[in-house]
């Protein structure tokens, strides 16, 4: 009797923001279960398979990472033809306000934001109204609405990449506002 060889068919190159799970896909001939030979870390190898249709859950990713298969073997046979798939890891977008404002009241001020990653930038906000202001770049400057003192908060923002990789953002700056001085005339 001669047996094939177990045959493989490994998909998942794939763009993932960082901290996201990685899902790769394996497809196998031959008769099972079958082992996998792998070099990718934090997963047991030879990884045990019973389903000639798998997806494999490597895990929270945080850099770009290449998982290579360099053995298949089923109850019958060994193939060691190298598979590998890449895995790209985006960066999460960052941003901050940049500082305190001190105005008078009836007086306009304006805040500024400090972006990092891959533009433009959705980034939502609140002076006591949620705002989300689309297609930011770095450096974007807005009006909050101050008519007395206000926390201003930056919540989140999601970057520009394909697939968009969001960030949840607890920075917040002082909006004081000083009234107007008083004159008396006599």
């Amino acid at each position: 009797v001669v047996n094939d060889l177990p045959t493989l068919d490994f998909t998942g190159d794939q763009t993932i923001c960082s901290g996201d799970n990685a899902i790769l896909n394996l497809e196998l001939t031959g008769t099972g279960p079958w082992t996998i030979v792998h070099d990718f870390p934090n997963q047991p190898s030879p990884l045990a398979v019973n389903f000639n249709s798998f997806a494999w859950d490597i895990g929270a990713l945080t850099s770009t990472t290449t998982v290579t298969i360099s053995q298949v073997d089923d109850q019958n046979c060994s193939d060691d033809t190298q598979h590998s798939v890449t895995i790209t890891v985006n960066d999460l977008p960052t941003g901050t306000l940049l500082s305190d404002q001190t105005i008078c009241s009836g007086s306009q001020s304006s805040i500024e934001f400090d972006l990092q990653g891959v533009g433009p930038f959705d980034v939502v906000w609140n002076d006591g109204v949620d705002h989300t202001e689309r297609g930011s770049s770095d450096g974007f400057i807005t009006a909050p609405s101050c008519t007395s003192n206000t926390l201003v908060l930056l919540t989140s923002v999601t970057d520009g990449n394909p697939p968009a990789c969001s960030r949840t953002i607890n920075g917040w700056i002082d909006g004081t506002v000083n009234g107007i001085p008083a004159v008396n005339v006599t």
